[in-house]
């Protein structure tokens, strides 16, 4: 039976050194184990709950009572064991009024669900990630079976770019070539899409008046649209310049096409060079006015994302918009309002990115 004592140490202290944690693994690991998941955040950011806790603790020491019966211990037990573990466990006992197990009898109990030993493969897979790191052993046993016994897992959808690939992506942009309206147009969009985060509806709807880029502020205006209401969103100042230009110049387009239409004025030969474009979309598709297509920004975005070997699996706009986001949270925006710009109704997008964030316990390198 393994002990479970109570001990001073606190396995989520970041003051404490790793001495101690190790000496307590390999003392009781059951101990050690509750604890540490006394110390973790489940994937809705909210510590885990005690039947959780107590759960999971079963599961470890079934585990646990099978190495002891095999004489192997955490920091040898190796691949092999663990399968052979994973197919004894077995599921509930069959009742005597359930004949939907047929041909099962009454009190045999049938081998253990997949599901179960998804569940457990992953327990166990968490767990000897924890040992490998605190250096208890080498690699991780469970590893080779995961593919096996687990479901694959969908994409988070949380994809955004580093520090350094920000960087690189704002370099690329900023040296980007500008011959025509279209390609001044290219730019500027894909600055506002990494320095404010709208939606691709979002931004394709857009007016000229929704642009705020004066001393006092600058934001854009984001209307409200079927199930969308209306928001504002700050602009960040890497891209202030460019937008200034790109609205001034959509202004100037949309004075000559108005003074041409009145034939009012007689424009000067130079000003023939230039676009002449009605109406006050922001960002349109042609000189005639529309606005773009959904399919054209996704292409722009990804043509960029793809100059400097952004490795994610979204390399849409969805990604430059997590990046937004992240960028706020990091620079400690409130969680609340970052979810106000994003125009989000519940906070589980901004959750998901505060998790990536250092210091966090399952963040990701910024």
């Amino acid at each position: 039976m393994h002990s479970t004592e109570q001990s001073e140490l606190a396995l989520g202290d970041p003051s404490q050194t790793d001495e101690p944690l190790i000496a307590l693994w390999k003392a009781d690991p059951l101990l050690a184990f509750e604890k540490w998941r006394k110390t973790m955040l489940a994937s809705n950011m909210h510590a885990f709950s005690e039947r959780s806790i107590e759960q999971h603790t079963a599961m470890w020491a079934h585990f646990l009572d099978y190495l002891a019966t095999r004489k192997d211990h955490i920091q040898t037990v190796q691949s092999d064991v663990v399968e052979a573990f994973l197919k004894q466990l077995r599921g509930r006992p069959v009742k005597s009024n359930d004949r939907s197990r047929l041909p099962l009898t009454p009190g045999e109990t049938p081998p253990a669900s997949h599901s179960t030993i998804g569940r457990y493969t992953k327990l166990l897979m968490e767990t000897f990630n924890l040992l490998r790191e605190l250096k208890i052993r080498q690699g991780n046993p469970v590893a080779p079976l995961v593919n096996i016994h687990t479901k694959p897992q969908a994409p988070p959808g949380v994809d955004f770019l580093s520090r350094d690939q920000e960087k690189a992506l704002l370099c690329h942009i900023a040296g980007l070539p500008v011959d025509d309206w279209k390609s001044e147009r290219d730019r500027a969009l894909l600055y506002l899409l990494l320095a404010s985060g709208p939606t691709v509806g979002e931004l394709i709807r857009l007016r000229i008046d929704d642009l705020s880029t004066g001393d006092d502020i600058r934001s854009i205006h984001i209307p409200s649209h079927d199930l969308t209401h209306a928001h504002a969103a700050p602009i960040a100042p890497f891209a202030i310049e460019a937008l200034v230009k790109w609205k001034e110049r959509r202004l100037r387009a949309l004075t000559r096409c108005e003074a041409i239409n009145r034939q009012s004025v007689s424009l000067p030969a130079q000003d023939h060079e230039e676009e002449a474009i009605p109406g006050s979309i922001l960002f349109p598709s042609t000189s005639n006015g529309a606005s773009l297509e959904s399919s054209v920004v996704y292409n722009i975005v990804r043509h960029a994302l793809d100059a400097i070997e952004f490795p994610g699996k979204s390399r849409g706009p969805q990604t430059l918009r997590n990046t937004f986001a992240r960028r706020q949270l990091y620079n400690n925006a409130n969680p609340e309002e970052v979810s106000r710009w994003l125009g989000l109704i519940t906070d589980k997008t901004v959750k998901k990115l505060l998790r990536t964030l250092p210091g966090t316990k399952t963040s990701t390198v910024f």
